[in-house]
């Protein structure tokens, strides 16, 4: 039961397990779709929020917030970070903007809600050409109807 309001770090989980929920091999392979425990302090945590590596496409990266633009400027950070530290080549990160109701749901119905097709804010940031850095995105306004499996279905398609 759950009491108080939703944290960040708690819809990371449960956005993960609805992730998971979209496929069999997620599902089997838990680690192939991980959620980062939440650090603060100076300098926070250099890891992604959350990371999709099942190694059929490149890793992306998901920086979620319930303020949009710290879950861009996070993205933006970690993809550069993971862009110089990481072997594995990652492309894109997802700044999702977590809307506010999810802050008073519930957190064990958090998956069924996304997969229901909650309305949420998202950006996409990706590698320049160049290799250095990285380009903001697109930010796609609430509304747009982000489904979870809406992020993954296609991580090579542009989405719009």
């Amino acid at each position: 039961m759950s009491t108080g309001l939703t944290s960040e770090e708690v819809f990371n989980t449960r956005f993960v397990e609805a992730l998971r929920s979209t496929s069999a091999l997620w599902s089997e392979n838990k680690d192939y779709v991980s959620v980062e425990p939440l650090r603060t302090g100076r300098g926070g945590s250099k890891k992604p929020d959350i990371i999709i590596n099942d190694y059929s496409n490149p890793p992306l990266i998901i920086e979620t917030s319930f303020d949009a633009r710290d879950a861009d400027k996070d993205a933006v950070e970690k993809l550069k970070h993971h862009l110089k530290h990481s072997y594995h080549k990652t492309y894109a990160a997802v700044a999702l903007h977590i809307p506010a109701v999810f802050r008073y749901t519930s957190d064990h119905s958090i998956p069924e809600v996304l997969l229901d097709g909650a309305e949420v804010g998202y950006s996409v940031h990706r590698k320049t050409k160049n290799g250095g850095g990285a380009l903001a995105g697109k930010r796609f306004r609430e509304g747009d109807n982000l489904r979870p499996q809406g992020i993954i279905a296609s991580p090579r398609a542009p989405l719009r």
